[in-house]
């Protein structure tokens, strides 16, 4: 009985676990597909990809240097 119980969830983790990674690989596929649009965006565009990166840093920095007064 509690070997049965045992093995349940023995099971449920260990197809958890295969549903996880199966994710994982997807989420790393799409992390570099995104990657690799934004480097072909970078070469294609290089002003306006630095005007947005200025902007970015700029935007953060004015929202991170409010929060330490």
């Amino acid at each position: 009985m509690v070997g049965d119980r045992i093995d349940q969830v023995s099971d449920t983790v260990g197809k958890a676990s295969e549903r996880l990674m199966a994710r994982g690989k997807q989420l790393g596929a799409a992390c570099q597909r995104a990657g690799e649009t934004g480097r072909g965006y970078v070469r294609e565009r290089p002003a306006v990809s630095l005007l947005v990166a200025v902007a970015a840093g700029y935007g953060l920095s004015k929202l991170l240097g409010s929060r330490k007064s």
